[in-house]
């Protein structure tokens, strides 16, 4: 039986990214506060930053198409981010490539 690698060897993968969109029931700014502490929790020592789009007035960022899934926060630890917005929960890792279990 052949068996899938667990590593690859000289690994040509330089950044993985895994984005889910979705739509809550809670309101815009709410969002965040309902991941966070979960995310936060497995997530150790990472730092929160506050994305760019926050300077945008809420009534921009709902109306533009090209802003409603875009981030707001990102939790970042080395090479590990998670980004979080109020239709969108973003996970990154750039090289080394960590792989699967």
């Amino acid at each position: 039986m052949n068996r899938m690698p667990l590593k690859i060897k000289n690994c040509p993968i330089e950044a993985a990214v895994f984005e889910i969109r979705f739509l809550s029931v809670f309101p815009t700014e709410a969002v965040f506060g309902v991941f966070y502490p979960t995310l936060n929790r497995n997530f150790p020592g990472s730092k929160l930053i506050p994305q760019p789009i926050l300077q945008l007035p809420e009534a921009v960022r709902q109306a533009d198409p090209k802003l409603i899934y875009q981030a707001h926060h990102r939790l970042q630890n080395n090479n590990q981010g998670i980004s979080i917005g109020p239709r969108v929960l973003i996970f990154s890792n750039q090289k080394p490539y960590i792989g699967w279990d």
